[in-house]
């Protein structure tokens, strides 16, 4: 899907190469997102930057992974469809 690329595309450019994702999905026009950062909070605000989303929060706990050295994320985002290929 045009607007899957685009939002996988937008994620990778955003997001600094110390960031993990571990899952990653869009549900109608909510995207979630699961993985490791050093900084989940960072993390969060460099989504809510992107001009494709909107809305961006945690949806659960932060939770750290000693073996990692970096906390656990999930977070969703309203999937802006404006200039998107649907």
């Amino acid at each position: 899907e045009p607007m899957a690329i685009a939002l996988l595309d937008e994620l990778s450019r955003l997001l600094p190469d110390s960031d993990w994702l571990s899952s990653w999905s869009i549900d109608g026009n909510t995207m979630k997102v699961s993985g490791y950062s050093v900084d989940p909070a960072a993390t969060l605000r460099l989504v809510e930057r992107s001009k494709l989303l909107s809305g961006a929060r945690f949806t659960s706990p932060l939770t750290m992974d000693p073996q990692l050295g970096k906390e656990r994320f999930s977070l969703e985002a309203v999937v802006v469809t404006d200039g998107l290929s649907q």
